[in-house]
């Protein structure tokens, strides 16, 4: 009788360590690939998120210009301003210092760093023929509406429209409105928010009702209404203060126009924010904030902007409108948010170049062109 014998063989040293190596690539492969679908992820998410909110407004916007009031007869019917530096507690926004909700960008604490500081725009720069190291554009990009940037407030464009609605009642008549565009940044939670909570960077449209429209009148350069502010939804006043409720974009930390007036010869040419011929040559003295581009017939419009701050002025009547945005990703929110409350933690001084620089990373801008479709009478 014969008994069966069976051996064991155990796993050698060399050949665990080969398990275990490969096995260890394996996992960070998969590491490494499971990071990259997130990461690719959370991509498209924030750029369909601040997408969508981009169509928003620019679909919104085309629509409230395409149907722009304009007429010759001496009135304001649309203005662009280049917003001065927000030093004050309110800003331009709001003409009382204790209103701790729109545009503070000189916060208390926990920083006394100034947000954006001084204005960055620089139509000269802009169009320069070599690379603008301030802005970090290369050359063939100089000049393009994307690669500007509109200053500390961005523009505040206001206009007269005539926007379609409902007609049930006296407040939703289809007649002119006023309508009003501004960035600020803010405190989320409305008017009573403490300062201690978050701030954001939000866009806002405020309309004002087609009668309290009529009552103010169609001037919005001389009319004390739409320059008081007021922050009551519908009022005059609401051009210059806008409200909780009429936030059309969050997360906006730029907004800007490039107008565009026809010449003699039927051309394009530039009239805000730097005027200029058909060659694209500047026209007239260089510029800095505040000044605003007044659409009347008037020969010489008179605009004194706010705080006492006198502002240049290009007369005439708007052709097309170039408009861009730029929209914060998530992952900017929070880089902007901490850098704002403690610059050192980004481990740089605070300063406006590091600003952008973590701004321009960390967003997505678009544009759109609208034709201004009004028959100007």
């Amino acid at each position: 009788m014969r008994l069966l014998h069976f051996s064991r063989k155990a796993f050698t040293i060399i050949e665990l360590l080969v398990a275990i190596t490969v096995t260890a690539v394996m996992v960070g492969m998969m590491i490494t690939i499971l990071n990259n679908v997130l990461n690719s992820w959370n991509r498209s998410t924030a750029l369909l998120t601040s997408g969508n909110q981009a169509r928003l407004l620019l679909d919104q916007l085309s629509t409230d210009l395409q149907a722009a009031v304009l007429r010759r007869d001496g009135n304001a019917w649309l203005i662009a301003t280049m917003q001065r530096d927000q030093t004050t507690a309110s800003g331009d926004t709001s003409s009382g210092t204790s209103d701790v909700y729109l545009a503070r960008w000189n916060p208390s604490a926990p920083a006394t760093y100034k947000p954006r500081g001084a204005n960055s725009f620089d139509p000269a720069a802009n169009r320069s023929n070599t690379t603008n190291s301030s802005l970090n554009v290369e050359a063939e990009n100089v000049g393009k509406l994307e690669y500007i940037r509109f200053g500390q407030a961005g523009v505040w464009l206001r206009f007269f429209s005539t926007p379609s609605d409902s007609n049930t009642t006296l407040a939703t008549t289809t007649a002119p409105v006023a309508i009003s565009y501004q960035l600020t940044r803010a405190h989320i939670g409305g008017d009573t928010a403490s300062r201690t909570t978050p701030i954001s960077y939000i866009l806002f449209r405020s309309a004002v009702t087609p009668q309290n429209t009529f009552t103010a009148g169609y001037d919005l350069l001389n009319s004390a209404d739409y320059n008081t502010a007021n922050g009551t939804e519908g009022d005059p006043g609401n051009v210059r203060k806008p409200t909780a409720k009429q936030v059309i974009a969050n997360d906006v930390i730029d907004f800007g126009v490039r107008i565009y007036h026809r010449n003699a010869a039927g051309d394009l040419v530039e009239a805000f924010p730097a005027s200029r011929d058909a060659s694209g040559k500047l026209l007239g003295e260089a510029l800095s904030a505040p000044y605003s581009y007044v659409a009347t017939s008037a020969a010489s419009p008179s605009y004194t902007g706010f705080g006492g701050t006198a502002a240049k002025t290009v007369g005439g009547m708007p052709e097309v409108i170039d408009v861009m945005v730029r929209i914060l990703t998530p992952e900017g929110v929070r880089q902007i948010r901490a850098y704002e409350e403690n610059p050192t933690l980004i481990g740089a001084a605070a300063t406006d170049e590091k600003w952008w620089e973590i701004a321009e990373a960390n967003s997505k801008v678009y544009t759109r062109r609208i034709e201004i479709q009004a028959k100007i009478r």
